[in-house]
């Protein structure tokens, strides 16, 4: 779940305003206003809404995982710990790469390229200072 600091909101936290919707809707900050999930952008069914999914994906509209993975690469972040993990597998076995951020920490890139995970685990090497 992105950042908004508009309202202190840190990534990857539930936010102050959810109580079975949002409080702060009329008035929420325009990070708010503008991000959209792929739920919202229809590339989920309705059926996969966030909150009964128990999990959030970012839309191709809202990606900027794409600019490095492909224009078919979502993050998707846990609301609860395995949520979502059918769909998770789907858009994976679909050719889509996943940045996966479970809930209470930790990532995980799930591909079905392994050119696309060589790629990974090499830049993973690089910022681990490990090449």
């Amino acid at each position: 779940m992105l950042a908004v600091n508009a309202i202190g909101k840190p990534a990857d936290t539930a936010c102050p305003n959810e109580c079975n919707g949002c409080a702060i809707y009329e008035s929420r900050p325009a990070g708010c206003r503008s991000y959209r999930c792929a739920w919202l952008d229809g590339e989920l069914s309705h059926d996969d809404r966030p909150d009964g999914l128990g999990l959030v994906a970012d839309s191709g509209s809202s990606n900027v995982f794409g600019s490095m993975w492909g224009p078919r690469a979502r993050v998707a972040r846990e609301l609860w710990p395995g949520g979502g993990a059918a769909v998770v597998a789907d858009m994976v076995s679909s050719g889509r790469p996943v940045m996966l951020r479970r809930h209470g920490g930790g990532v995980e890139f799930k591909t079905s390229d392994p050119a696309l995970l060589e790629r990974y685990n090499e830049m993973q090497q690089i910022f681990e200072g490990t090449t």
